[in-house]
């Protein structure tokens, strides 16, 4: 349903976090207000100014916004916007997450934003702002403990895109280029297209593949070809089982899997369980 005034929240519920979703109308408008309680948003659709008492902060879709409790705000839309909000005690984290939690706020205070716009972290954020409006609506047991969780794996996932932000390269292909590499490092175990790849990103194959190139000094073969190696190499550590870590690590051929390793690696995958082997003896 469309909005024309915003999600009244005048407390949070005893987990100390609630995620809200707000689609607003062509007539949406909103007072200045405080809220004595944090708020990550992230603009999923439509252009707007967040103003403060003395300033303001113009957004567009993709932008992530963080605002302090009891700071007056309001949202003014330019073209109508759906927000995905997270409001938040900050005392409601574990504690041994809190430092995390300090380090975006001080990289990320108000005043500024973070722009997600390529199409891998989008998509990651829309299924984690999905996920925890669920989790949130269902209430199963530990409910509570799941949303804090995903909090912070929230707040780790904008802390590190506030990191790889590169100011002398932010342009549309180099973020695309970035949010590909951290699709690949999150879902390389899957069937992985270079066409599907290309298709989601809105570019063609040829052009994707070349700026990959450009920017990384490897094909997107030879990435996903890496990052499953390096993980096989962890669970052969670990389980000593080359058939299982093959599998696990995306590889759906033995046979190519062999070949493979022993040219990344040097060795094959039970030359390398026997190094394990003789070294933990």
């Amino acid at each position: 349903m469309k909005r024309d005034t915003p999600i009244i929240v005048r407390a949070l519920p005893d987990s100390g976090i609630l995620y809200i979703k707000s689609s607003h109308s062509d007539n949406f408008s909103m007072d200045m207000g405080i809220w004595p309680f944090r708020k990550i948003c992230w603009i999923e659709a439509g252009t707007g100014t967040l103003e403060f008492e003395n300033s303001s902060l113009s957004f567009t879709q993709g932008d992530i916004l963080l605002i302090d409790a009891d700071i007056p705000h309001k949202f003014i839309d330019v073209t109508p916007c759906t927000l995905a909000i997270i409001c938040y005690d900050e005392n409601a984290l574990p504690s041994s997450s809190r430092s995390l939690h300090e380090q975006l706020i001080s990289s990320l205070p108000m005043g500024k934003k973070l722009t997600i716009s390529d199409p891998w972290r989008w998509n990651y954020l829309h299924q984690q702002f999905k996920a925890n409006l669920i989790e949130q609506s269902n209430k199963h047991v530990g409910y509570s403990e799941m949303l804090k969780a995903n909090l912070m794996t929230i707040v780790t996932f904008l802390y590190r895109a506030v990191l790889s932000q590169d100011s002398n390269s932010a342009n549309d292909k180099s973020m695309i280029i970035k949010g590909l590499v951290n699709y690949l490092e999150r879902n390389f175990v899957n069937d992985i297209s270079v066409e599907d790849l290309a298709d989601m990103s809105k570019l063609s194959v040829r052009s994707l593949s070349r700026h990959f190139k450009e920017q990384t000094g490897k094909t997107i073969v030879q990435k996903i070809t890496e990052l499953r190696i390096h993980y096989a190499c962890e669970r052969l550590k670990e389980t000593k089982q080359i058939t299982f870590s093959a599998f696990d690590a995306g590889f759906n051929d033995i046979s190519f899997f062999y070949r493979v390793f022993k040219k990344h690696v040097g060795v094959t995958p039970k030359q390398y369980v026997k190094s394990i082997t003789s070294m933990e003896q």
